[in-house]
């Protein structure tokens, strides 16, 4: 049992990390584009934001260097 919630926080962690990249991406591609675009991509991001913030609620916190480094989370660490 402990094993199989390992897992799945594992699982979790790494949806959080990606969110968060993916986020950031949008956020960086929001400054190289149409206006109106940009608000689009702001606003997404900002919604990917808060649902890795749900997520590391429920796993625990997640480095900001393994977003900046994308960085996925190993089972046996």
């Amino acid at each position: 049992m402990l094993q199989a919630t390992s897992a799945i926080d594992d699982d979790m962690r790494s949806a959080v990390v990606t969110l968060l990249a993916r986020a950031e991406s949008l956020d960086h591609g929001a400054r190289t584009t149409h206006p109106m675009v940009a608000n689009a991509y702001r606003r997404r991001a900002a919604e990917l934001k808060f649902a890795a913030w749900l997520g590391a609620l429920k796993t625990g916190p997640v480095s900001v260097d393994a977003v900046l480094h994308g960085a996925t989370f190993d089972a046996a660490a």
